[in-house]
């Protein structure tokens, strides 16, 4: 296999302009991509929570995909799609913990 290259980046470098050159108000960002995962783009969030939900739908996930992951005290928003063949992976990092709940929706 040869080495990765800037070609190999460049859909999901594509994506990342068009996603700020077709919807400018989405929130600051930070956005990263990597010649590990060339063809995934992720979006990381900090400080206000309600900056995910406007990524959310520029994006066309569902409320119900958005997933609350915890570890060693650090609580994250996360989802995922893929747009025009691209991953696209939404993290929004929790200024506090939060305790997941269970299924009957009490705090575990």
């Amino acid at each position: 296999m040869s080495e990765p290259t800037m070609r190999h980046l460049a859909p999901a470098l594509h994506l990342a302009y068009l996603i700020a050159e077709q919807d400018p108000g989405l929130p600051a960002a930070m956005i990263s991509v990597s010649y590990t995962h060339p063809s995934t783009v992720e979006v990381s969030l900090h400080g206000d929570p309600g900056d995910m939900e406007p990524w959310r739908v520029a994006l066309g996930i569902a409320p119900a995909e958005v997933r609350l992951d915890t570890h060693k005290g650090s609580s994250w928003l996360t989802a995922s799609t893929t747009v025009r063949g691209v991953r696209v992976e939404l993290t929004f990092h929790l200024p506090t913990p939060v305790a997941p709940r269970n299924t009957e929706g009490g705090a575990r």
